[in-house]
């Protein structure tokens, strides 16, 4: 008995010492050890807020460089969810369990999606058919690996791997070759770029009202155009976005985006677009201009592709609010323009859709 003991001891101990000293460097088999949720969160894009302090950085040609304001002292800052905060996104059952994410819940923050989705009017005052997976939650689409993070920090959504593309979601299954506008596009366009009807691009954000009231306040959102990048070899939607810093200096941001207004047989806007039409004749694409009657913003329609010379060839008006927190807007008088296009690349013009 005595020894029959001694034995199971020597075993214990040798198991012991191995889980102590078990590591990757000495034990490449042994499992990682999973992070939790809240571990996850805390290194997260919904935390960390890191992308916005990227994209803002001097470093990287933003917006900083103009305002000598550091990221630090914004109120985007304070617009996050940390570990403790699983309330603001989850309720719980009976159990006290966590429940999927209500749609409401995901848009209450993410204010350019709740545009989408509301079915936001089109220029010409039709309505645009609503997204294909309007009866999916977002959620769905977006996990909780997503959401949470990956545990390891990033300065971007696009870096981390999570949903990047439509075949990423495991719905599509690519078999594409019964359909001849697929099988034409293949390898050159995400899915997006041809079946998104519109994207919605805050215009003109006001960072006089960011800085003296701590609110965000921008132009009201244009409607019916679509931006269009280049990233990861494959032409995807792009987001176009204008900031006013005070009279005379603005900013303008390229960067890939998504949009959630997604249509099953989708026209074939690429190819008969006003923009490209102006390009192929001028040189130019003016997408905004200021109508001094009505006292409004006019804003083209159609498709418009960041093309490699997009710094000197896309022509937009900026505008101005009458004060930090007002409703009368003007046209602006720019002296400086910064410009910055950051995760994605211009359209090479061998690659510009062609005009029919």
């Amino acid at each position: 008995m005595k020894r029959k003991l001694l034995l199971v001891t020597a075993i214990l101990l040798g198991f012991t010492f191995q889980m102590i000293g078990c590591s990757d460097d000495d034990c490449p088999s042994c499992p990682e050890v999973p992070l939790s949720a809240a571990d996850r969160l805390a290194t997260s894009q919904h935390f960390t807020t890191a992308g916005m302090e990227y994209f803002y950085a001097a470093a990287q040609g933003g917006f900083e460089a103009l305002t000598g304001v550091p990221y630090g002292a914004l109120s985007c800052q304070n617009c996050h969810a940390g570990p403790a905060d699983c309330n603001l996104c989850h309720e719980t059952n009976d159990l006290g369990e966590f429940l999927s994410p209500e749609n409401s819940s995901c848009l209450a923050c993410h204010g350019r999606q709740r545009k989408e989705i509301n079915t936001m009017m089109l220029a010409d005052g039709a309505m645009p058919s609503a997204d294909v997976h309007a009866a999916v939650s977002c959620a769905t689409c977006h996990g909780a690996e997503a959401v949470h993070g990956s545990g390891t920090p990033t300065n971007s959504m696009w870096d981390d791997g999570f949903g990047k593309y439509c075949t990423d979601a495991g719905c599509h299954d690519g078999d594409l070759s019964g359909v001849t506008a697929h099988t034409t596009h293949a390898g050159l366009l995400e899915c997006s770029a041809c079946h998104s009807q519109y994207t919605t691009t805050c215009y003109n954000c006001h960072f006089d009202t960011e800085i003296d009231l701590n609110m965000k306040k921008a132009y009201p959102a244009a409607p019916n155009w679509k931006f269009l990048v280049k990233r990861d070899g494959l032409i995807r939607l792009g987001a176009f976005m204008t900031l006013i810093n005070d009279d005379t200096t603005g900013h303008i941001v390229v960067a890939p985006f998504y949009a959630h207004t997604i249509d099953a047989t989708p026209g074939c806007d690429c190819h008969n677009s006003p923009m490209m039409a102006e390009y192929n004749a001028s040189g130019t694409m003016t997408i905004s201009t200021w109508d001094s009657d009505s006292s409004k913003v006019d804003f083209t329609t159609g498709v418009i592709p960041i093309t490699t010379d997009w710094r000197t060839a896309i022509r937009n008006v900026f505008v101005n609010l009458d004060a930090p927190g007002g409703s009368v807007w003007s046209e602006a008088s720019m002296d400086t323009v910064s410009k910055q296009i950051l995760l994605c690349e211009p359209i090479p013009a061998n690659e510009l859709p062609s005009q029919f």
